[in-house]
C-alpha cells in the first residue's frame, strides 16, 4: 500500500515538476531578453495568477474536496461547483487584465487577462481529478501544459521577445492544459445557475474562513511583492522575482501534493483512522523536505558558481543572493508546516486557520512596510519571513491540539 501512495505521488509530482521546469526555462530566457521593467511586470502578474490558485482552493477546490468524499454528499453540487468556477476564473481574468494594463499595455493586459481566465478554469480542474482520486487526470493536463508551453517558448526564441508575444505563449500553455482534461472540459459546457444556493451553507461553514485565510496567508508570503512592485515600481521587483524563480519547483510540488493529500486524509479522519492519517501527514512532510533541499542546494550552488546563468548583468547579484537566503527562509517555514495546514482542512478547522494567517498576515504587512520605508526593496522580505514565522507556531499548536481531541473522539467512532 505505501509503495502503490509512493507511486501516486510520484505521478501527482511529475506533472507540475514539468511545468516549474518549463516556467523557469521561460522565465530564465526572458529574464536576459525583457528589460528589467518588462520583467518586473510579467513578475507580478504570476504573482497575482498565484493569488487566484489560492482564492479558488478557497472557495472552490477545499470545499469541493470536502464535499465529495463525504458520504452524504450531493452529486448535483459538481454543477454548481463548475458554475461557480467559470464566473470565478471571468472575474481573475478581468483583475489581471486590469493590473496588466496599469503596469503596461492596453493589449499587454488582453493576453494576461486571457491566459489568467484559462489557467484559473483548468486549476480547479485539477482539483476536480484529485478530488475524485484521478490524478493521472491533472497529470495528463500538466503535460500538455508543458508540451505546449515548450514548443510555443521554441518559437519565440526565434522572434523579438515582447510582452505581447510572452502573454501569447502562456495563453497557448494554458487553453492546450485545459483541453487536456476532456472530463472536465465537457463538464465546463454544463453551467447551470440552478441550484447555486446550496453553496450558502459551504460558504457559511468553510469557503469564508478559507478564503480570510488565503488573502492573509498572500500577505504572510508575498507582501514584499505587492509593495515592491507597485509602490517601488515593477524593475526593483526584478532582482526579488528572479530570486524566487529557484523555488518555483518545491512550491508547485507542495501545491500539487496538498491536492493529492487532502481528499486521502479527510476520508482517514472521517473514518476514525487517526493512525493512517498520520502515517500520511509524515510522508508528505518527507517528501516535502526532500523537495526542499534540492531545491536549496540547486539554488545555491548556480548563485554561487554561475550566477550569471540566472542573474542578467543589468541586475544587482548582492540583491538577488540577499533575496535568495531571505525568500528561503520564508519558503522553508512555509513549506513544512503545509502538512499541518491540510490536516487541519481535512478536520474542518478553517476558523482556527483563518485566525491564524490574519494575524501573521499583519504582521508580515506590518514589518515588509517598515523596511521596505526604512531600508532597500529587497530587505521587504524580511516581512514575509516573520510571518511565516508567526503563522507557523500558531498552525503548529493548534494542529497539536487537533490531533490530541482525534485521538480522544477515535475510540468512540470506531465503537
Amino acid at each position: 500500500m505505501r509503495g502503490r501512495h509512493l507511486v501516486t505521488q510520484g505521478i501527482a509530482t511529475a506533472g507540475p515538476v514539468l511545468v516549474s521546469v518549463a516556467h523557469l526555462s521561460a522565465q530564465l530566457v526572458l529574464m536576459h531578453r525583457l528589460s528589467p521593467n518588462d520583467f518586473g511586470v510579467l513578475a507580478l502578474v504570476l504573482v497575482a495568477v498565484q493569488l487566484g490558485f489560492g482564492v479558488s482552493n478557497a472557495l472552490l477546490g477545499t470545499p469541493f474536496t470536502v464535499t465529495s468524499n463525504r458520504t452524504d454528499a450531493p452529486q448535483r453540487l459538481t454543477s454548481v461547483f463548475v458554475t461557480l468556477n467559470l464566473g470565478f476564473s471571468l472575474v481573475c481574468g478581468a483583475a489581471v487584465a486590469l493590473l496588466a494594463i496599469v503596469l503596461s499595455s492596453v493589449w499587454v493586459g488582453l493576453g494576461f487577462g486571457l491566459f489568467t481566465a484559462l489557467t484559473q478554469l483548468r486549476w480547479f480542474g485539477r482539483s476536480y481529478a484529485y478530488a475524485l482520486h484521478r490524478p493521472q487526470d491533472a497529470a495528463i493536463s500538466d503535460f500538455a501544459y508543458a508540451l505546449a508551453f515548450g514548443a510555443a517558448l521554441a518559437v519565440l526564441l526565434t522572434t523579438e521577445a515582447t510582452l505581447v508575444a510572452v502573454s501569447s505563449m502562456f495563453t497557448l500553455a494554458a487553453l492546450a492544459g485545459l483541453l487536456g482534461q476532456p472530463r472536465f472540459a465537457h463538464l465546463c459546457l454544463m453551467v447551470r445557475s440552478s441550484g447555486l444556493s446550496d453553496y450558502r451553507a459551504i460558504w457559511r461553514d468553510q469557503s469564508r474562513w478559507t478564503l480570510t485565510g488565503v488573502i492573509s496567508t498572500e500577505l504572510t508570503a508575498n507582501a514584499h511583492s505587492w509593495l515592491v512592485g507597485l509602490i517601488a515600481g515593477p524593475a526593483a521587483l526584478a532582482p526579488i522575482a528572479a530570486a524566487a524563480l529557484l523555488f518555483r519547483p518545491v512550491m508547485l510540488v507542495a501545491t500539487s501534493l496538498t491536492q493529492l493529500e487532502r481528499p486521502i486524509l479527510t476520508r482517514a479522519l472521517v473514518a476514525g483512522n487517526e493512525t493512517l492519517a498520520q502515517s500520511h501527514v509524515r510522508l508528505f512532510r518527507s517528501v516535502l523536505a526532500v523537495a526542499l533541499l534540492v531545491t536549496i542546494a540547486g539554488g545555491a550552488v548556480i548563485l554561487l558558481v554561475q550566477p550569471h546563468l540566472l542573474i542578467p548583468d543589468t541586475y544587482a547579484l548582492a540583491d538577488a543572493r540577499l533575496a535568495f537566503v531571505l525568500i528561503g527562509s520564508s519558503v522553508a517555514l512555509s513549506v513544512l508546516r503545509t502538512p499541518d495546514s491540510v490536516v487541519l482542512q481535512a478536520m474542518g478547522q478553517f476558523r482556527s486557520l483563518a485566525l491564524a494567517s490574519v494575524t501573521s498576515g499583519v504582521v508580515a504587512l506590518a514589518v515588509a512596510v517598515v523596511a521596505l520605508f526604512s531600508l532597500a526593496p529587497v530587505f521587504s522580505i524580511i516581512g514575509p519571513v516573520a510571518g511565516q514565522v508567526v503563522l507557523g507556531t500558531l498552525i503548529a499548536s493548534t494542529a497539536k491540539r487537533a490531533w490530541a481531541n482525534a485521538k480522544k473522539d477515535e475510540p468512540c467512532q470506531k465503537s
